[in-house]
């Protein structure tokens, strides 16, 4: 639940205000089987252009709706955020090195990189 989109009113409304509510999303927004996963993929795909944006990219009409969509989903990912953390501490400690994680993880990525610089030579 989330203040952002509303559900919280008709929530609390009860469940007939819940399937109102729900059937009159499913008309304006003509869903059906055939559609649902074009609004699952906006949402989707909202996540990643916020998640490739950076701090001095202008702000442009997607990139602000995409904020907005994602947003939505924000006491979502403060419910699972500790779930997250504590499957990265997992994964971090499985690394074979006995340096700190950022400072591998940095010189992990910086061979991805001259890697697709060699592959880049090698395939012209």
């Amino acid at each position: 639940m989330c203040d952002l989109c509303g559900c919280i009113k008709y929530i609390n409304e009860g469940k007939e205000a819940i399937l109102k509510r729900a059937q009159e999303i499913i008309t304006k927004l003509n869903l059906s089987r055939n559609n649902v996963e074009l609004f699952e993929d906006c949402e989707r795909i909202a996540h990643e252009v916020v998640a490739f944006s950076y701090p001095s990219i202008k702000d442009n009409e997607i990139l602000a709706i995409s904020k907005w969509i994602r947003n939505l989903h924000e006491p979502i990912f403060k419910k699972r955020l500790q779930n997250y953390l504590d499957a990265a501490k997992d994964v971090f400690s499985k690394l074979p090195i006995n340096i700190n994680t950022k400072e591998a993880i940095t010189m992990y990525h910086q061979l991805e990189q001259l890697v697709k610089e060699i592959d880049d030579d090698l395939n012209h």
